[in-house]
């Protein structure tokens, strides 16, 4: 049996729109594109700033709307189809932890209580070598590499990874697209 590791913000949570409501009052308009460019956008400017800091601090982005039933469904469809075990694998905040076990549990994806926390920043490879990953699902470019060692990985499309390829990588726009390369 193979198993399907899953980052939540990016890929099942629209965590960087939550972010993005929440600077609006601070960015004159700028378009959530603009906001996210990983060449010149406002984040990249404002990594480590106090602003930035209070976002990626701020619990309520972490639990703020319910996974989408159509992504829920989507990874009921691949377990069923695939018979993988789930696991879920991310990089929040430790003061996100129990928001997050609620909020897998309340959508009730596929094993939910298979969640793992890297810690903010780490590397995800190491633990998804651990927990014998077949296929990882992620979007964060800074993960690919490390994780790509260990896993096929699937990189959700985002305006933040939309310039890079990677080896043993494969780009999806939705999630329901993971069948069509299985």
């Amino acid at each position: 049996m193979s198993r399907f590791g899953w980052d939540i913000d990016g890929v099942l949570y629209p965590w960087h729109e939550y972010a993005y409501q929440q600077a609006e009052p601070y960015i004159d308009g700028m378009s959530f594109d603009e906001f996210w460019n990983p060449k010149d956008g406002w984040v990249v400017q404002n990594e480590g700033t106090m602003l930035m800091k209070n976002i990626v601090g701020n619990p309520l982005n972490y639990y703020k709307q319910d996974i989408a039933t159509h992504i829920v469904d989507t990874l009921h469809e691949i377990q069923e189809k695939t018979g993988s075990d789930f696991c879920y694998v991310t990089g929040r905040p430790r003061i996100a932890q129990l928001d997050t076990i609620k909020l897998l549990a309340r959508a009730k994806v596929p094993n939910w209580d298979m969640l793992y926390f890297t810690g903010n920043g780490e590397s995800k490879g190491p633990l998804v070598k651990e927990l014998g990953c077949v296929y990882y699902v992620e979007d964060r470019p800074k993960h690919v590499p490390e994780v790509n060692k260990h896993a096929i990985v699937f990189l959700m499309d985002q305006i933040y990874n939309r310039d890079m390829e990677f080896d043993n990588t494969i780009r999806i726009y939705d999630l329901s697209e993971i069948l069509e390369h299985l």
